[in-house]
């Protein structure tokens, strides 16, 4: 029943690993985006922060955030940014594909985002059909910005890629904020993306991408330009949803902040701000490529903080500074959480049975023998009371695992614990419960191995067993003593197996159903027949040394068709798990080297639409390619 389960853990742990890829995603309602990283002082870094809520734009003091490098809380000095100091060029497409309901949308979102801007901000509005035009220059007189976003009239082809570089071009202050919406891929421009893109980059701006999504949506372009930027890329359905969108992105540049610390990792580098708003911690994250930097002597006391909680400063170098050894990291914690679990669970001496139960040799009780004797028959009761007991014990024989269901339950559930702490250092809620999952699914899928290549071990030394056996009859043994020379000179499993037979019918069981037991638990048609033989042979006599010669004769046949099918068989094995580690190999690889690019992905229906039935199409491959290379025979 476990192995034929296996599939639908595999599927889940698939959905699971997916969702621990992209924690981004439990993140996306947060309202506290980092939208930029100046790194011209390098080992300073200076984040550009912004903080919204639903009630508005919150007033918030120092000691609200703090700023983490990787897991390594940094000392950092917290500036409110004015708002006279910020630039804001609305960028607005007016081709033929935006007239109608688009357009309208769209001029209802720009007012809208522009009630939200402080009044000292300045703002311009450039409209693009088949070439760029500037329909207002940089102002803070809302009522002419307002009369030239009412004035934009839709008609011609999408000059996208210049608008862009114009509007990158245009700023004259230190905060540059770019907001694109366009509804369509670009057509007529003379400018690449890529020119555009390094436009962008070059003006030091922060781009806020905004596509409606029509039946010529291209979201590539408006990616790359926040990408290159550190800004965000949002989608609407339909002209109504950009008001919201618009709204969001005046909030967030109304209440902006800029924190300054000093950095002591190097390389890819990522670091989280977490702000205590009035609607509780909130959390938003940003990747950089930090140059060679000193070392961390004396770097905190560069850039002295008191309202900031005191924590771990060290410097964050080794292992610590990559994402892949820190995820690396974390599974071997979890291997030694499961080892050592084990290793405490299990039963270090056999208990005498003429001390009355006791080890005699052993000292007196400590506290973590009674917690643990306490915990194990807290989950015996649970087990009985859930009825699900026998089916444990029943696994872990086949397994080999001399534990009792109780202490298995118990070891398990205490990687599950240890796990979830682990996530929940991390920072994050969400990712305790993932890390507390995949360890439930990984002790599983350990169980189901372990069965599996147990099985496997005793169907290979079955030839061996049946020789020796039958060669132990003609040689005048009993089969009682045949089965205990089996077990005397055979390796494990068999060794095991049979050496248990002897000892249930030393103490009275009868040897037909021991044996039946036996091939019970190894699963094994072959052995089942050789039971059968047994039994025919109480029943009726004969010679049953000649009986397992014929029974040998055909199971080694058998195992030889099985073998030759194995290995006709294993290129399609590996190519399986080739094709199915590929999509999560390719989307890990692409979060480390740029996070937030697969974040579009959980943004629009259509995303989430993808990403389920990708988890699908996989679920029924795996099942598919398993049922091909399953020979019956």
């Amino acid at each position: 029943m476990i192995s034929r389960k296996g599939s639908l853990f595999s599927l889940a742990a698939a959905a699971i690993f997916t969702a621990a890829l992209f924690p981004a995603v439990a993140d996306a309602a947060d309202s506290v985006v980092v939208s930029g990283a100046d790194l011209s002082a390098a080992p300073k870094v200076t984040l550009t922060v912004a903080v919204t809520a639903a009630s508005g734009s919150p007033t918030l003091n120092s000691s609200a955030f703090t700023v983490l490098e990787t897991t390594s809380k940094r000392s950092a000095k917290v500036v409110g940014l004015p708002g006279d100091a910020s630039q804001v060029a609305l960028v607005i497409d007016t081709s033929g594909s935006m007239s109608g309901a688009g357009l309208s949308g769209a001029k209802a979102a720009a007012v809208a985002l522009l009630g939200q801007l402080p009044p000292a901000a300045s703002v311009s509005v450039t409209g693009f059909g088949n070439t760029p035009y500037v329909a207002s220059s940089f102002t803070t007189d809302r009522a002419a910005t307002t009369s030239a976003i009412n004035n934009l009239k839709a008609n011609g082809e999408t000059a996208l890629n210049d608008a862009v570089s114009m509007g990158a071009k245009s700023f004259t202050s230190a905060r540059r904020t770019l907001v694109v919406l366009t509804d369509g891929r670009d057509t007529v421009s003379t400018n690449s993306t890529q020119q555009a893109t390094k436009d962008v980059k070059d003006s030091n701006s922060v781009v806020y991408g905004v596509v409606l999504d029509t039946a010529d949506s291209d979201v590539v372009a408006p990616t790359a330009y926040a990408a290159a930027s550190g800004g965000q890329v949002a989608r609407a359905t339909d002209p109504s949803g950009l008001r919201g969108i618009f709204t969001k992105i005046g909030s967030e540049l109304a209440s902006q902040y800029q924190i300054s610390f000093i950095s002591t990792g190097k390389g890819s580098t990522g670091f989280t701000v977490r702000v205590a708003t009035p609607e509780g911690n909130k959390s938003g994250a940003i990747r950089v490529n930090l140059p060679a930097s000193p070392t961390d002597a004396g770097a905190e006391e560069a850039l002295p903080n008191p309202t900031t909680p005191s924590g771990n400063t060290s410097g964050s170098k080794g292992a610590g500074s990559s994402p892949l050894l820190l995820i690396l990291g974390l599974v071997a914690i979890m291997g030694a959480v499961g080892v050592g679990a084990f290793a405490f669970l299990s039963n270090s001496a056999p208990k005498s049975q003429l001390a009355g139960g006791k080890n005699p040799n052993s000292s007196s009780p400590t506290m973590l023998s009674e917690i643990k004797r306490g915990a194990t028959a807290l989950a015996e009761q649970s087990l009985r009371a859930a009825e699900g007991g026998d089916a444990l014990n029943k696994a872990l024989e086949r397994a080999g695992i001399d534990m009792r269901p109780a202490e298995y339950i118990l070891a398990v559930g205490l990687s599950i614990l240890v796990s979830g702490v682990v996530g929940l250092l991390l920072g994050q809620l969400v990712m305790a419960i993932i890390f507390a999952l995949i360890a439930f699914f990984v002790a599983r899928l350990i169980l189901t191995r372990k069965i599996a290549k147990r099985q496997l071990a005793f169907a290979d030394q079955l030839e061996q067993t049946l020789p020796l056996l039958a060669g132990s009859l003609r040689a005048g043994f009993s089969v009682t003593q045949a089965i205990d020379a089996v077990a005397r000179e055979s390796e494990s499993p068999t060794a095991d197996e049979f050496g248990r037979v002897v000892t249930e019918t030393r103490l009275g069981k009868d040897l037909n159903d021991a044996l039946a037991a036996l091939a019970e638990r190894t699963e094994n048609p072959d052995f089942k027949w050789v039971v059968q033989a047994m039994e025919i042979h109480r029943a009726v006599g004969g010679d049953l040394a000649e009986v397992l010669d014929n029974v040998f004769s055909t199971i080694r046949d058998r195992n030889s068709v099985r073998r030759q099918i194995q290995a006709l068989g294993a290129e399609g094995r590996l190519s399986a798990a080739v094709l199915i580690a590929l999509p999560f190999g390719a989307a890990m690889f692409i979060q480390l080297i740029n996070p937030g690019y697969l974040g579009l992905l959980f943004q629009s229906a259509l995303g989430w639409t993808l990403l389920i039935t990708a988890l699908i199409s996989i679920g029924i491959g795996s099942l598919w390619i398993k049922r091909l290379l399953k020979v019956e025979y």
